[in-house]
């Protein structure tokens, strides 16, 4: 092949690499950061035929096993890229001594297990030894090497090199005279007084710092006071010796311990199993060690739970759930064989990065903490012992991955409210233990997958969506007949339809079941088997049923005890209907049926309602009459066919109705008539890039069902009318001649994931928190080519959004310091602040992403923090090419 450049990052490709790997005699540039690859890196003999490779970059994926000796004879090789495999092995084996590549200026193994030494021959012939203003970076952090940095590395003028967080026990000093090392910051140790020039390489034994070494005058490494291993440089916590109550003090120091709600006998003499919150294994108050569990649950903790916390040589349960406290998991192994439950739900945990170390964990709650992105793949090697998982009411992407059968132990899994989407793996039937899965207020789409009904466990399956909109559940409903106890099935306001089956439940006819499956599409009659069960709630209201058996009407018990006062409590009957399709507590009087009659005759049961069908003819030939129809370049079958769904650009459901009018760039004139919006189905409405005269948006309060709305290059003149759309998720309002600042009632499309107004003449202030916040799920705002003017706002609170370009406006002022700091770490982020006026630095915070394409460029910005130069995932990898400058 004569392919020299493959690039495919921040996809999801999985399985392993292929095994002709080698074909690609021609490659040059491989990048896949960011995938599921799995199994080993190419073998030495597919890596022998690539002799024209220069770049090789896979990190953050799933690889395993040794890296091959191969990529040390490899002349032409300039970068090789490795890091934080997810896999449970992760790369292991030796470290190559890449002797014949002498072009390598790049190499990145942090997070994996390589182990052993680091050779004495360790690119021994590299061709960048004298080089002063070019930077070679090698990182090796975060493994298990030991021994010590080899001699022949003082050869180099300039380079980065990182060996924190492994056992490396020497350091010679002639490394802490070499200034052009650790980008200078060696240089700048020597020339402050008081420094050891040595802690820019690596913190001295007994000492430690965030990121194993100093990384600027002002942040020296911390003395440990006591620690178990003294001889080991680069260390980012204290391994610890300490007593536990030293520990706990520090706990209490380190979270404004003197504002806690209740601290009885905290940070005192007092025995340490008689402090607040703590619990003893033996469970006497009277020891003074042996914490197993600490619960200081809504306390007002503050600042950061020191990394140390996870020494405690007994400690089972942590819970600092609603609290404003952040927490990471560095140091999490010492925990490995003890920890078992965590609850950090609530808190400012913004990364599960090194979850994984707690094997023994059992339980996690990290409910509501504004986590966003894909779930991470760590979570999936805790199979052994992960039982329960909740991770509700946050902002998780993607869909639910296969590997989720990996936790075979998973009992309980509380998803409720994040953004997963598309189809449920069938994989979730290989998750035999289950007994609770809540995945209600998701954007889960299509047929439920049969495996379900394998889950013998499964008590409670909960998918529905009663107030998000967007895609949802479709397909015949599973008969559900092998759940022997499943008593809670909540599958309501989704969009299943067919017959209900038979064997509906079939093998679940003891206990008492509540079956929610209202709001549906689901048709004929309901079976008569049912009636088996003997105590049970069936909401079926607002389906298309045409009948239930009499024999219903002598199950007095159903219905929470309604049946017993009238048979309308289970439906109303044909020709009838009530608010809630059926007798309810709310509705009934208990002297009559409360169902009332309709105006006309109609075969439904359970019905909500009874207005007439909406006439989709007359409202899309009024469309076409009043928008120019015979003039638009495409208009196939309009008012001719007496089927609507043939029409050009109209889609419908499987019953006929309208969902997506899609007329862009035809040719339409004038304004769309307002009982378009009385499409009951309507989901989408296209009318961009056509020379329409849009005054204004009007009854988009009757569009229950739209969540895309395209109107850019419309010549939209008023955002009047949009912000009556309560289920929008996509709304395109871009080159149009709006003006006038941002609309305030914005902040009622709260199910927003997309909003561009770019290319308009909007000007006055960014819209703030009092908008923003309410603005949960916005993932993409695109503002640029305006004249908004004032201040940037920090966005601290809008944890789904990872792509903003306000560029090309009149923005000033300094950035925030908690810009983006909601953030989660290892998503994927676009910021473009270009051509504004902007002035200072760039906050440092921002560093702690792992991926970001940030554009400041046209600003008036004087400086960026040097954490910025070594962000190798930035701007595409370009910081890694070319630092700062990318």
């Amino acid at each position: 092949t004569k392919l020299e450049r493959l690039y495919m990052s921040f996809n999801d490709f999985g399985g392993p690499l292929p095994g002709n790997f080698g074909t690609l005699s021609n490659l040059k540039e491989f990048y896949a950061y960011g995938n599921s690859f799995t199994g080993s890196l190419p073998s030495n003999t597919e890596l022998e035929k690539l002799s024209n490779l220069v770049e090789f970059i896979i990190p953050n994926n799933y690889l395993e096993g040794t890296i091959p000796s191969q990529f040390s004879s490899m002349p032409a090789l300039e970068q090789l890229s490795l890091y934080e495999q997810q896999s449970e092995g992760r790369l292991s084996g030796a470290l190559p001594d890449f002797v014949n590549s002498p072009n390598l200026w790049y190499f990145d193994v942090t997070s994996n297990f390589i182990s052993g030494t680091i050779p004495e021959s360790f690119m021994k012939n590299s061709k960048y030894f004298s080089s002063t203003d070019f930077s070679v970076s090698i990182d090796l952090g975060d493994n298990e090497l030991k021994g010590s940095i080899p001699n022949g590395l003082a050869k180099f003028s300039s380079l980065a090199l990182d060996i924190t967080g492994n056992g490396i026990t020497q350091i010679s000093p002639k490394f802490c005279n070499l200034d052009g090392w650790m980008e200078g910051v060696v240089g700048d140790l020597k020339d402050t007084p008081g420094s050891d020039p040595c802690d820019a390489i690596a913190c001295a034994p007994g000492t430690y710092a965030p990121n194993g070494k100093q990384e600027n005058p002002d942040d020296p490494c911390e003395v440990c006071q006591a620690s178990k291993d003294k001889a080991i440089f680069g260390m980012k916590t204290c391994m610890t010796s300490q007593s536990e109550k030293d520990i706990l003090k520090e706990l209490y120091l380190l979270t404004g311990g003197e504002e806690w709600k209740k601290d009885d006998n905290w940070n005192s003499d007092e025995p340490l199993c008689s402090w607040y919150g703590i619990t003893c294994a033996s469970e006497n108050d009277s020891d003074d060690a042996g914490v197993s569990k600490i619960n200081l649950e809504d306390n007002n903790l503050t600042g950061a739970i020191p990394s140390w916390i996870w020494s405690l040589p007994f400690l089972r349960s942590l819970n600092v759930k609603e609290n404003e406290v952040a927490i990471d998991f560095l140091g999490l192994d010492q925990a490995a064989n003890t920890l078992e439950v965590l609850y950090l739900s609530e808190t400012n945990l913004d990364t599960l990065y090194g979850i994984s170390q707690a094997s023994s964990l059992r339980e996690l709650h990290i409910t509501n903490c504004g986590l966003s992105g894909p779930l991470p793949g760590e979570l999936f090697d805790m199979g052994e012992t992960l039982e329960s998982l909740y991770i509700a009411h946050n902002s998780f992407t993607g869909t639910i991955p296969a590997k989720i059968s990996q936790l075979t132990n998973l009992q309980n899994f509380y998803a409720y409210d994040n953004d997963f989407q598309g189809q449920l793996p069938t994989e979730l039937g290989h998750l035999l233990m289950l007994k609770n899965l809540i995945l209600s207020e998701n954007l889960i789409e299509g047929q439920l997958p049969d495996s379900l009904s394998e889950l013998n466990n499964l008590e409670l399956l909960s998918i529905y969506r009663r107030s998000k909109p967007g895609p949802k559940l479709t397909g015949v409903l599973p008969a559900f007949d092998k759940n022997p106890a499943l008593e809670k099935l909540y599958l309501d306001n989704n969009k299943i339809s067919g017959p209900i089956p038979e064997k509906f439940l079939s093998s679940t006819v003891n206990g008492d079941k509540e079956i929610l499956l209202s709001y549906n599409m689901l048709t004929g009659t309901v079976p008569e088997s049912l009636g088996d069960i003997k105590l049970l709630d069936l909401e079926l209201e607002g389906n298309l049923l045409t009948e239930f058996p009499s024999s219903f009407c002598n199950n007095k018990d159903w219905m929470s005890g309604l049946v017993a006062t009238s048979c309308n409590a289970f439906l109303c009957p044909r020709n009838t209907f009530a608010p809630d399709g059926r007798l309810t507590e709310t509705t009934s009087n208990f002297t009559g049926s409360n169902c009332t009659e309709c105006e006309f005759n109609t075969m439904l049961v359970g019905q909500t309602t009874c207005e007439d069908e909406v006439d989709q003819r007359n409202i899309l030939t009024n469309l076409y009459s009043s928008m120019g129809g015979s003039e638009w370049v495409d208009s196939t079958n309009w008012a001719k066919d007496d089927d609507v769904c043939s029409w050009y650009g109209i889609e419908c459901n499987d019953v006929k109705q309208v969902v997506r009018i899609l007329l862009s760039n035809n040719n339409l004139v004038g304004s769309p008539p307002s009982e378009l919006f009385n499409l009951p189905k309507l989901e989408t409405l296209d009318l961009s890039f056509n020379p329409t005269d849009i005054p204004q948006m009007e009854n988009l309060e009757k569009a229950t069902s739209l969540t895309t709305l395209r109107l850019d290059a419309t010549r939209l003149k008023s955002f009047n009318g949009l912000h009556d759309a309560p289920s929008l998720m996509f709304l395109d309002i871009r080159f149009n001649a709006l003006e006038g600042e941002f609309p305030v009632s914005f902040s009622k499309l709260t199910n927003l994931r997309d909003l561009n107004m770019a290319y308009n003449n909007l000007n006055g202030m960014l819209p703030q928190s009092n908008i923003l916040d309410k603005l949960k799920y916005l993932k993409t705002l695109r503002l640029d080519h305006n004249q908004f003017t004032g201040t940037l706002p920090t966005f601290e609170n809008n944890y789904a959004l990872t792509e903003v370009d306000l560029s090309a406006n009149q923005i000033s002022g300094v950035i925030p310091d908690d810009f983006f700091t909601g953030a989660t770490i290892t998503n994927n982020y676009r910021i473009d602040l270009a051509n504004n006026k902007l002035r200072g630095t760039v906050p440092v915070a921002l560093a702690k992403l792992d991926f970001v394409q940030l554009y400041l460029r046209d600003n008036q910005i004087t400086s960026l923090p040097t954490e910025f130069c070594n962000r190798y995932g930035w701007v595409d990898g370009r910081v890694c090419l070319y630092g700062c400058d990318a």
